[in-house]
């Protein structure tokens, strides 16, 4: 049985003339047991492991790697994905192409943990969040590209009304606007927090948040006149 405990606290603090209050869940559980691997970054040929925009969950059986190569111009490129634990464990390169040579492979625990490794760093700290970035969405979770704000937004997501029934948003957006209480989405802080219907929707199990650099129990944010 999965038993979890969670706490709220309350923050309020002024941004460009407006009240911000943002609500914090602590969770902390015993017990889960997986059906789904991480959700890793996916990308060939890459610059540059943070160049890298798509994103797939992985198997219960695999986690995140990143490999290192220079192809026939001596260009450093990058490969990131899922790769089988057993591959990892035995430090098994997957079959890359006949023009680049692998110089490096490597694999890690973790949700997004592949946005660095083989020498390079991951997204920079601090001011700029990473947000899953899609339009036209039938499902809220259905996203599997990520983009990098500007300092002044923040994540979002937003159902809108469509002929058929309703569509989803996501991507960033500039806090000032983030006015609107949706039953499904709104504005975050945190990177990859506009994952669903609630932050991390598409991250569960909850251990996994655990992995995450950012408070993975951020909820959606509200900003209200400045009393």
């Amino acid at each position: 049985m999965l038993g979890c405990f969670s706490g709220m606290l309350d923050m309020k603090c002024s941004t460009t003339g407006f009240a911000l209050t943002a609500w914090f869940a602590f969770l902390t559980c015993t017990d889960s047991i997986s059906v789904i691997g991480p959700t890793c970054f996916r990308c060939d040929r890459e610059v540059l492991p943070t160049t890298c925009s798509d994103v797939v969950t992985c198997g219960p059986h695999e986690t995140c790697a990143i490999e290192k190569g220079v192809d026939f111009l001596n260009d450093d490129v990058f490969w990131s994905g899922c790769k089988d634990k057993r591959d990892c464990a035995s430090n098994k390169k997957r079959s890359s192409p006949d023009d680049v040579t692998v110089t490096c492979s490597t694999c890690c625990d973790g949700n997004f943990c592949n946005s660095e490794g083989c020498g390079k760093g991951g997204f920079p700290q601090g001011g700029q969040h990473v947000c899953f970035n899609c339009a036209n969405m039938t499902s809220p979770s259905n996203c599997s590209q990520v983009a990098m704000c500007q300092k002044d937004e923040v994540c979002f997501l937003e159902e809108v009304p469509h002929k058929l029934g309703v569509i989803y948003h996501s991507g960033c957006r500039n806090l000032p606007d983030c006015k609107t209480s949706r039953s499904c989405g709104g504005c975050c802080l945190g990177n990859f927090c506009n994952s669903g219907c609630n932050p991390y929707d598409n991250l569960k199990p909850p251990y996994q948040y655990v992995t995450l650099t950012n408070a993975p129990g951020l909820h959606w944010i509200t900003l209200l006149p400045q009393q």
